[in-house]
């Protein structure tokens, strides 16, 4: 006998397919929600024949709702059985079992699992003794209870960012998502510990990605510096404990201002202004020589606090009238020298 015919007589056959070429399969529980159809991740699925129900294995569907079966004979019968699952103020989910023939490698194969309390196959139960059909009104409300966040708040990019956009989520995936307990229709991030009400302004509709997620949140931070936000969720039935999430935004946008100078000794006289604009980066400070003299306003046009320092004097002065004065400037804010001098003569100006 050749060595070709020994090799293809030895040939492994799948497990309870003897003589039948074997394929790959892919099972895809759904449930509906809110009138849609949802894919379910963390569901225990498996395909066998008459004898046993797990016969070509036991798989649970993963972060991409789908739950990949390898060795499943083509052209023939097989039972695909998705496990009872569900999670907190969803509802239950009834096991489901149908009869399917594979007749292509790796075909998808959608399997509804019905919102009630009726149980239904798991991956133990024979063939031919799975529980009657379920009523045709047996589906509970969503939302009888106050939705829950169901894992720890990460960020994206990272929890020290130089940027403001940054994504919150609980699972990485491809997209993010958030993991929750019940059914929430509505999120919102706080700096406060105490919920807000659940009728106040600034709530956003939650995006229902799968049963048990909605789609990660995106946030355009603020505030400068370390913080924490609360995360609260909400629905008919209430609003959700918050859920703290620690951020550092290093915002490295330079502070801005302009200086409002004068070209004659009174500003009430013949003379004119005018108003130049400058910028310092963070962190760092800015000296003046001629062009901060004869200064009657500043205005704060930037995003950060910026420190004016300064003495008062008489028009194109040099002498420091009761030395370096320093005025904190908040974003926005316009000020002046108070002072009986009619002019102030920029020394520096510091962006923190």
């Amino acid at each position: 006998m050749s060595a070709a015919r020994l090799a293809a007589q030895q040939a492994p056959v799948p497990k309870g397919a003897t003589g039948t070429q074997a394929g790959t399969l892919v099972v895809e529980p759904q449930a509906e929600l809110h009138g849609a159809m949802y894919r379910l991740g963390n569901v225990m699925t498996c395909v066998g024949n008459a004898s046993d129900p797990k016969a070509y294995g036991v798989k649970w569907t993963g972060l991409d709702f789908k739950a990949t079966h390898l060795g499943v004979p083509m052209g023939a019968q097989v039972y695909v059985t998705v496990a009872s699952t569900g999670k907190k103020g969803f509802g239950n989910l009834q096991g489901a079992r149908v009869n399917y023939v594979l007749k292509s490698s790796g075909l998808s194969l959608v399997v509804p699992m019905a919102r009630t309390s009726q149980p239904g196959p798991t991956c133990e139960t024979p063939v031919g003794s799975e529980p009657a059909p379920i009523p045709s009104k047996a589906m509970p409300q969503e939302e009888t209870s106050a939705p829950l966040l169901d894992g720890m708040l990460k960020v994206l990019p990272s929890t020290t960012v130089t940027s403001p956009i940054v994504t919150f989520y609980t699972t990485a995936g491809s997209p993010h998502f958030l993991d929750v307990a019940g059914v929430p229709t509505h999120w919102r991030f706080t700096s406060s510990t105490s919920p807000p009400s659940a009728s106040s302004f600034g709530w956003s509709s939650a995006n229902i990605v799968g049963w048990g997620r909605i789609a990660a949140m995106t946030v355009s931070l603020t505030n400068d510096g370390k913080q924490t936000l609360y995360l609260y969720l909400k629905n008919a039935a209430g609003v959700s404990p918050g859920y703290p999430v620690e951020v550092t935004y290093l915002d490295m946008r330079p502070c801005t201002f302009s200086l409002r100078s004068w070209n004659g000794s009174s500003i009430f006289a013949s003379s004119s202004s005018t108003t130049n604009t400058y910028s310092v980066a963070r962190s760092s400070n800015k000296g003046f020589a001629g062009d901060g003299m004869n200064v009657s306003r500043w205005t704060n046009t930037g995003p950060h606090t910026v420190v004016i320092g300064y003495t008062v004097g008489d028009y194109n002065t040099t002498s420091q009238q009761a030395g370096v004065k320093a005025d904190t400037l908040p974003p926005g804010a316009e000020r002046g020298p108070a002072t009986t001098y009619e002019f102030g003569h920029v020394k520096h100006a510091t962006c923190p």
